[in-house]
Order: structure tokens, then sequence, then C-alpha cells
């Protein structure tokens, strides 16, 4: 029923729901052009590259990862909440301890981070429709392009999407789509950029910054 209710706000153009909204920190990322056979980076005219806002809804305590790409005319949110966000502040953890391992034996690794594959809801738009998802699984990479370049890749599983009532078009009968989430690569200095802007202090910063904004907002009559 809550995620009804979610789903119902964001037809309405999201107006009530993002008045529970509020961006804790943006980092960018690097994703991989199938065309160009290269990384590319967050920002770049007509780059596939991801920027990554999170989020924190207040009124359920739930923390999104929304990522943008114009070219593809593609917004995702993925759906942690609190114990997800735990665990990705662990995992952020590890990486970066790994890091510090291979950089000062002078190796390249590729290893799966433990305990890092949890399943996640999200919400995505192609176009202007809207789809919604459950249990789409997000896995957690160490991956050495380099002996001095190691990245912290996410990648997930596929699911069946299916369309939200709020989407201007339905899909039509027997029509299928699916979801994949294009892997993110995030280089050091952006894990580190995460790790502090998740922090439970950063957080808060954020919250109280929030409702300061809304009490002045409240104040123009």
């Amino acid at each position: 029923m809550r995620r009804v209710l979610a789903v119902v706000l964001l037809a309405f153009g999201s107006i009530a729901a993002v008045a529970d909204e509020y961006l804790i920190t943006t980092v960018g990322c690097t994703t991989y052009n199938e065309v160009s056979k290269l990384l590319e980076e967050a920002g770049l005219e007509g780059s596939y590259g991801e920027q990554i806002d999170i989020k924190h809804d207040s009124a359920y305590g739930d923390f999104y990862l929304v990522l943008s790409n114009r070219v593809e005319r593609e917004t995702v949110r993925i759906i942690l909440h609190r114990p997800q966000m735990d665990t990705l502040r662990a995992i952020l953890a590890k990486y970066l301890e790994w890091e510090q391992i291979v950089i000062t034996n002078a190796v390249e690794i590729d290893k799966t981070i433990p305990h890092s594959v949890f399943l996640v809801d999200v919400n995505w738009r192609f176009g202007n429709d809207w789809y919604d998802g459950k249990n789409l699984s997000l896995s957690f990479d160490f991956v050495s392009q380099s002996k001095t370049r190691h990245q912290l890749v996410i990648s997930s599983g596929e699911i069946p999407c299916l369309a939200s009532f709020h989407s201007p078009r339905f899909p039509t009968e027997g029509e299928t789509k699916f979801y994949k989430l294009n892997p993110l690569y995030f280089d050091k200095d952006q894990v580190l950029s995460l790790q502090k802007g998740i922090t439970p202090e950063a957080i808060q910063k954020a919250m109280d910054e929030y409702i300061k904004k809304k009490k002045v907002e409240n104040l123009l009559q």
C-alpha cells in the first residue's frame, strides 16, 4: 500500500512526493558505451556517463539513487531501505580497503565484494512512460583497469518491467519490456565523495537544511 501511494504521488507530477524528498549528495561516474567501446564520464556533451543524485524520503525513511541520462531520455530511481544504505556504506569501505592493498602490491584484481548482492525496487522512465520493477539484483565488483586505476562497479540482473498506471501510454497487450542497469564505474575519488555524502552526519545536515528551507518557504505567504 505504501509503494502504491508513492506511485500515486508520482502520477500527479511528483509534486506531493517531492515535498518529502531532499537531495543529500550528487556524484558522477562512468559508464561503458557499447558503440565507442570506451568508458565515458558524466556531464560531457553526448556522453552516456551518469550523474547520480542521492535523495532521502523523510516521510518513509527510504533513500533513492536517481540516475538521469539525457541521451537515452531515461530516469531511474533505485530504492534503498535504511539497512541497504548501511550495506552500501560497508561496501564502499571494503572497496577502499582493497584499493589500498592492491595499490601497495601493484597488481590487478577483479573480484566481487563479499556480501554485496541485494535486491531493490526501481521506478524508471523511458521517454514519457513510467515503469515499476521489483527485486532487481544489484552486485558490486572491484575491477582493475590497470595497476594504478581500480574501480567499484555496480551492475544488476534483468527484470521485467510493468507499466505504472500513471504512465501516459500503456504497453500494448503482450508487450514486455525488461530493465537492466547499465554498469556504473566509480573511481576512488568518486567512491570517497559518495562515502562522505551518505554519512549519518551528512544526511542530518541535508535534512536540517531542507527543514530550514521549508520553514522559510512557509513564511512567503
